[in-house]
């Protein structure tokens, strides 16, 4: 099949990184075309079946869509991108559009999704459009306004018309559709839960090896901030809370690695190391194969962004969570963590908080469970099967309450 999937990275680099390992499930059968428009994430070579599309690039500043390139005219690049995704719809003719978490945010872009639908049905009549979605579906800050409308569970079940499915990327014995958003009744688009979108260490690798062998028995404790730099402050309180506990028995003999933001600008990377001067911290710039460095640690601090969430499900690594009270997301994904015993949690930290934390992180057993983490697979299998029209893929398949079940 040849599949169109939009993915944009606005703020972090949350959203792309989960379509990517959506896409790259699909490249394995399928030809997927990737639209990349938001800030360049870091992801290495292209995995096979993927072909990346570039169309001109957008970011948040200051809370507001700006082009990324400077241009002042906001308005013509998002023309030159409806235009770009229309011929691009035309000259493909996918047999499924895939987007990402339209429309439960991203509202800004409404104009450019809408054009891509209806030049992907006009193209080929049967295509199937799909809404890949986090476990977290709530009203995001940058959908506020009275430029959205209200209420907004109506305008998402609205916006759904346009959808055949929407796929939700968790395991529901976590995190309920309903519980974070409540606009599953009525759905005009049927749903599924996935499971986790989770990539997957595949093997002892050489670099896993390397890494096991470099920090041996005194395995190293991982401070990371995620895709935006907002994230520095919580480098900051880890690495001050690293520096009141690093002679306890427990620590005696390990680092604490940091990890720089995927969006750090010049300076960022000197001025955490200057914090690290004189102490057991070893500074990182942000790394797309930070799971390899789960694979040896003994404790991850971190925001509780989804991709590292699902990481910390992956590798049952034990976790200190301080979520950023901004998102909407991230507080609720904590909270069902520490509610399910998969992780410390602080809301409002301190380096004397971080630091209790840490020793009570540590002084855990490694988290157990049995939750589904096999999302990108499932997505797979779930697209292809709407696209055959195959109702036996779907059949016994537990979906939000109220929800659509016909194909």
């Amino acid at each position: 099949m040849r599949i169109l999937s939009h993915v944009q990275s606005l703020s972090g680099v949350g959203h792309f990184v989960r379509g990517l390992e959506v896409a790259r499930a699909l490249g394995a059968r399928h030809e997927v075309h990737l639209i990349d428009g938001g800030w360049p994430v870091p992801h290495g070579s292209a995995p096979d079946g993927i072909r990346f599309v570039e169309i001109p690039r957008l970011d948040r500043a200051a809370g507001r869509l700006a082009a990324l390139d400077g241009s002042a005219d906001l308005a013509e690049v998002l023309r030159e991108r409806a235009a770009r995704l229309v011929a691009l719809a035309r000259d493909l003719r996918p047999d499924a559009v895939v987007i990402e978490h339209f429309p439960f945010s991203k509202w800004e872009l409404a104009g450019e999704f809408r054009s891509l639908i209806d030049a992907a049905r006009a193209a080929r009549p049967g295509v199937k459009v799909v809404c890949s979605v986090r476990d977290v579906t709530r009203r995001t800050r940058f959908d506020d306004g009275p430029s959205f409308g209200s209420p907004y569970a109506e305008r998402v079940r609205a916006a759904l018309a346009d959808f055949d499915a929407v796929l939700v990327h968790s395991d529901p014995r976590v995190l309920h559709a309903d519980e974070a958003g409540g606009w599953t009744g009525r759905s005009p688009a049927r749903l599924a839960y996935t499971g986790f979108v989770s990539r997957k260490l595949g093997g002892d690798s050489a670099r896993v090896r390397a890494l096991r062998g470099a920090f041996g028995s005194r395995r190293p404790v991982l401070a990371s901030a995620g895709g935006n730099r907002r994230g520095l402050a919580l480098l900051h309180v880890a690495m001050a809370a690293w520096r009141r506990v690093e002679r306890v028995p427990a620590l005696l003999g390990r680092q604490l690695v940091a990890f720089a933001p995927a969006r750090s600008e010049a300076g960022d990377m000197e001025d955490l190391r200057r914090l690290a001067a004189g102490a057991s911290i070893r500074v990182e710039p942000f790394d797309p194969d930070f799971l390899d460095w789960l694979a040896v640690a003994d404790l991850s601090v971190s925001r509780a962004g989804y991709n590292t969430c699902a990481n910390l499900l992956e590798t049952r690594r034990r976790a200190l969570l301080i979520p950023d009270l901004t998102m909407s997301d991230q507080p609720v994904r904590a909270g069902r963590f520490a509610a399910l015993d998969l992780a410390e949690v602080l809301e409002e930290p301190s380096a004397e908080a971080c630091g209790k934390g840490i020793l009570r992180a540590l002084a855990r057993p490694e988290p157990q469970h049995d939750f589904d983490l096999d999302g990108a697979e499932r997505s797979r299998r779930l697209i292809e099967a709407l696209c055959r029209g195959d109702e036996s893929a779907w059949s016994g398949l537990p979906a939000p309450p109220g929800a659509s079940r016909a194909v």
